[in-house]
């Protein structure tokens, strides 16, 4: 019997792992943060690519809405393109995945402001170190 508990919490744990993507996340957004992506002033011009920031407690749809965005206009390499294809498949998954105390708010977007390309990804990537380190704290 105790043999079959530790299968099934090994299996959860396994399973946990697949969908809660966090270190992906991390290491893609790292990845995209070293393109030069255009950087501007989302308060004083309309004429680069503003992306949502959310601080109510529903980044995660932002993200999704946000990487959505980039994918549909940026004009970018294949591998790169391929890069935001993939967080944004990842963070769509975490949407419709229940992923025990990884941003558990699934409301839509509520922005609060717009941020650059490069603002926005460096929200995504603390935010999911601080998901990183809150779940490697509760151990």
């Amino acid at each position: 019997m105790l043999s079959y508990i530790v299968f099934c919490c090994g299996l959860l744990c396994v399973q946990a792992h697949m969908y809660c993507r966090v270190e992906e996340i991390i290491r893609n957004t790292h990845e995209l943060l070293a393109e030069n992506f255009e950087t501007c002033d989302c308060s004083l011009t309309s004429s680069c690519l503003c992306l949502p920031i959310s601080w109510t407690g529903c980044e995660l749809s932002c993200f999704v809405d946000g990487f959505k965005r980039m994918n549909e206009t940026l004009q970018v390499g294949v591998d790169v393109r391929d890069t935001i294809r993939h967080v944004h498949r990842s963070l769509s998954q975490l949407q419709k995945k229940t992923c025990k105390n990884l941003l558990t708010c699934r409301g839509p977007c509520h922005t609060n402001s717009t941020g650059n390309i490069e603002k926005f990804l460096t929200l995504v990537k603390t935010t999911f170190q601080q998901v990183r380190k809150e779940k490697s704290g509760k151990k």
